[in-house]
């Protein structure tokens, strides 16, 4: 401490010697004087300083110093935990990428089957409604066949009974009579 005042005495009064011999007399000893003073203030303020204020300075200095590591301490932790979940974030977003990936593939092979089975469905039922047709068409073609035959028949029928009772003579109704018993016995 008094090391620290020494010098800076010195250094005041080599200041205050250099401004003395500098400074021109012409002007009168009061700049000069104006001067020295507030030099010896400054000496003096930075002695008082020095002597009282340093502990305290120090000291609030020092736990500013520790305030400050801590909160860089807490913010670094932060960004230590802030780090952490955004690499669980990324990883969970990874993850929920390749499972969605999957359940996309899983969707698009199941859509796959069912319109296979859809498709086969579709012909299976196509193949039936083939059969039924046909079926039917057989049918009505049978049926068609059966009624075109009895109309001819009718048709027939109806002509032979409008012509033949014409054109049959007794000895043609007595050749069936006897046909008609022989068939009898």
């Amino acid at each position: 401490m008094k090391k620290s005042y020494i010098i800076s005495s010195i250094i005041l009064a080599a200041c205050m010697a250099a401004h003395l011999m500098l400074s021109d007399i012409s002007d009168g000893w009061r700049p000069a004087y104006d001067i020295v003073m507030k030099w010896l203030n400054f000496s003096i303020l930075t002695y008082l300083l020095v002597r009282f204020g340093k502990e305290p300075v120090m000291n609030f200095l020092h736990h500013q110093k520790e305030v400050v590591e801590e909160e860089i301490g807490e913010l670094e932790e932060a960004k230590k935990q802030v780090t952490t979940e955004l690499e669980e974030t990324r990883n969970l977003v990874e993850d929920s990428k390749a499972h969605i990936s999957s359940i996309q593939e899983r969707i698009v092979s199941q859509g796959e089957k069912e319109k296979e089975r859809i498709i086969e469905e579709a012909k299976n039922q196509s193949r039936l409604m083939i059969k039924g047709a046909k079926k039917k068409i057989s049918s009505n073609i049978l049926q068609a066949k059966s009624d075109f035959r009895s109309e001819l028949i009718d048709k027939a029928i109806a002509l032979s009974l409008e012509f033949l009772p014409k054109e049959i003579t007794e000895n043609d109704r007595q050749i069936m009579l006897n046909n008609f018993i022989a068939s009898l016995k």
